[in-house]
């Protein structure tokens, strides 16, 4: 069984995921991770933390993959709905090197 590209995007979106919404969670945020609003489609919003009268919007993006401009648009006219600061995250996929030392098989 191979493991492609795709399925690692998604573990790491996952993982991003949990790792923000523990550091928001210490910090002292309520955090939703499912948040339905009618006019979202896709799900493109991952984290909705709230602290007093802070509201923040999540968007997290693994490696090159970019928000497009209309859903760039869409996320910018909910979070002006919600009167919520936008924060999209892009995190890196890991790549392996291979290194060669001399003498070493």
């Amino acid at each position: 069984m191979k493991i492609g590209i795709d399925e690692i995007r998604i573990a790491l979106h996952e993982v991003a995921t949990r790792k923000l919404k523990s550091s928001l969670e210490r910090e002292g945020f309520l955090v939703n991770d499912n948040l339905k609003i009618e006019e979202i489609k896709n799900n493109i919003i991952d984290l909705y933390a709230t602290k007093g009268d802070e509201r923040r919007i999540y968007i997290l993006k693994v490696g090159k993959n970019k928000i497009s401009k209309p859903k760039f648009e869409q996320v910018q006219s909910i979070a002006k709905q919600l009167q919520a600061k936008l924060f999209i995250t892009y995190f890196e996929v890991p790549r392996t090197k291979k290194i060669k030392y001399e003498g070493i098989e």
